[in-house]
């Protein structure tokens, strides 16, 4: 019998899409398309979010969603051996024959209990209450704005652009734990997140957490969720929004070098400034300068698997020995910064808009 990743590769190369497009198409990230056809479950955070992705990506390719899920159920079922020595356990002056009379009886119900588990009434039950999470409230969120307390369970569910996406609160404690089509987050108290929900390079959702009250019983946090961030694709008076898109700011200096211009980008718009998180990656060995806020020097050498974090509240200015092995992102976008080897030097910072503040990422030669 072919698998559900043999499925769902065949049927995919069967309309010549590439795990990109499908990604582009479907809104679900391509590591989770990979996962799906490489049947490593356990890469996506949550029963709920694996059904989802099963019935989309089947609805995608032409599939059954509902046979889908039915093969991926008989495929947990196969996966559980029956508990064949708790039965046998105790002794009789006639091992053999209770024995055989213990396994028919077993194969019985075992039988019984595939044809149910399969059956369309069975799946349908477990589909529908597996797609709704069973502790916890659902909140849609209509305004810009939603603030209130909520419990360990809930779930918000946030439009952006064209679709609607869930994020669950799975874990209330020191910090609050968050699940999205995109990833786990972690936010700590006071702390101020942004997310990409879409993995579109676009910014689509900033969290705030107010509050923590995990000694209570059920835990609960205080969250504010602003889609004020939420920007279309292009801005008013000729300016881009924050889609990577070049602006009018100068490059610092010039260069003769036709390959080493690059344009000024928007990183991401907001009402008002707050301070620059930058969170780097590193694939191999790299040499990172940075000067914070005209103040702040530093210099550091990392090697491959290397992680690396700084907060400005103004400005960063950085140096990179091999942009290509370095991966750089700031309010939940990753950045482009070269090719592996190129040396390369740019600064991010706030610079004032028309109503808002831009946070710049500009050349530096």
């Amino acid at each position: 019998m072919e698998s559900i990743g043999a499925k769902f590769q065949s049927a995919r190369e069967a309309k010549g899409y590439s795990v990109e497009q499908v990604a582009r198409e479907t809104h679900i990230s391509k590591r989770f398309l990979q996962a799906l056809e490489e049947e490593d479950f356990e890469v996506i955070p949550g029963e709920t979010y694996l059904m989802g992705f099963l019935r989309s990506y089947a609805e995608f390719l032409d599939l059954d969603p509902r046979e889908t899920v039915t093969l991926y159920k008989n495929m947990k079922l196969q996966e559980q051996p029956a508990p064949i020595d708790e039965l046998l356990v105790k002794k009789s002056p006639r091992p053999i024959i209770l024995a055989a009379v213990i396994v028919i009886v077993l194969a019985g119900v075992i039988t019984g209990g595939v044809l149910f588990f399969t059956s369309d009434f069975f799946q349908s039950r477990r589909v529908e209450a597996e797609a709704t999470p069973v502790s916890g409230q659902e909140y849609p969120m209509v305004d810009e704005v939603l603030e209130q307390r909520f419990l360990q369970g809930d779930t918000i569910r946030i439009p952006v652009r064209e679709g609607e996406y869930p994020l669950l609160l799975a874990q209330i404690g020191e910090t609050v734990a968050i699940d999205t089509p995109a990833g786990r987050h972690t936010l700590m108290p006071g702390q101020e997140h942004t997310i990409d929900i879409t993995e579109d390079g676009r910014v689509d959702i900033l969290i705030t957490v107010r509050e923590i009250a995990a000694a209570d019983s059920p835990a609960s946090a205080v969250l504010r969720f602003d889609r004020g961030v939420q920007l279309p694709a292009a801005a008013a008076d000729g300016l881009s929004a924050a889609d990577g898109s070049p602006t009018r700011t100068e490059a610092i200096g010039s260069t003769t070098v036709a390959a080493r211009e690059r344009s000024s980008i928007v990183i991401a718009e907001f009402s008002n400034r707050r301070p620059i998180t930058l969170q780097y990656q590193f694939t191999a060995p790299t040499m990172l300068r940075e000067v914070i806020d005209d103040a702040q020097r530093s210099e550091q050498f990392f090697t491959s698997g290397q992680q690396h974090s700084s907060t400005a509240e103004d400005q960063a200015q950085i140096w990179l020995s091999n942009a290509g092995a370095t991966r750089l992102t700031v309010e939940g976008r990753e950045l482009s910064l070269g090719g592996p080897g190129q040396v390369t030097a740019f600064l991010i910072g706030w610079v004032q808009g028309p109503g808002n503040m831009r946070l710049e990422m500009v050349p530096v030669y």
